[in-house]
């Protein structure tokens, strides 16, 4: 039977491991849209809204592939946890591959779906 503290200690790490790919992303992003739609998606609370669910999200699924292993390595937690984002984000490039979703305003610097994710 899976304890408390497994459970916290398999989601903070996938977490953890998530909070630092997403910085990394974060950082990607800043180099690969505009300035205006970068202050955009900065200020937008969806997109705060999006990182921290998926950071929760790949907590959760650090603990559901290593619930029956109390003593998962921190690697192996934290791959889990960074793997979870990129299933998401695939799923999001396939659903939005032929429509642009476009948030905000119908301009050019209107945030899309995958700015959020990719």
């Amino acid at each position: 039977m899976q304890s408390d503290s497994n459970f916290l200690h398999h989601f903070v790490v996938g977490a953890a491991a998530a909070s630092a790919f997403e910085l990394l992303k974060l950082y990607e992003l800043k180099h690969k849209l505009t300035n205006k739609k970068t202050t955009r998606l900065l200020h937008s609370g969806l997109f705060w809204i999006t990182v921290a669910g998926m950071i929760a999200a790949s907590g959760f699924f650090a603990w559901v592939f290593y619930a029956e292993r109390p003593h998962a390595t921190a690697a192996e937690l934290a791959l889990c946890g960074v793997a979870a984002r990129s299933l998401v984000r695939e799923a999001v490039a396939a659903l939005s591959v032929k429509q642009g979703v476009k948030l905000g305003d119908d301009g050019q610097e209107a945030l899309s779906l995958r700015d959020l994710f990719l």
